[in-house]
């Protein structure tokens, strides 16, 4: 957030940086799990969630689970997407920090915002 106020402190650069790193390498790590859930019979992840009430708080997450089923990757692919996701996010970054540069107000996700002073 301390990036949000001011994009040229390099206090916040390293801050948002170490941060993105350490999200990167959870995702990296953690990239095995969605394949191995939806490699779960539905009916029975959907059993246990229900039957085990530790579980219950994640049962909206198990539908998702269950409903993207049919574009998961394989665990070895989605490890290969998470390994890129600092590539991606450099890119990202170019062109936000490129839009903002021209006097624009990017907004992460794709489009542009307004200049500012435009309502």
């Amino acid at each position: 957030m301390l990036q949000d106020l001011d994009n040229a402190s390099p206090a916040a650069q390293s801050m948002q940086e170490r941060a993105l790193a350490l999200l990167f390498r959870l995702q990296e790590m953690t990239a095995f799990l969605l394949p191995e859930l939806t490699a779960l019979d539905p009916v029975r992840l959907r059993e246990v969630a229900e039957r085990r009430p530790e579980l219950r708080d994640f049962r909206h997450m198990i539908d998702n689970v269950i409903r993207s089923r049919a574009h998961v990757l394989s665990a070895r692919e989605e490890q290969l997407l998470a390994m890129a996701a600092p590539a991606l996010e450099s890119m990202d970054n170019a062109f936000f920090f490129h839009a903002q540069q021209r006097g624009s107000r990017p907004r992460r996700g794709g489009g542009r915002g307004r200049k500012p002073g435009e309502s």
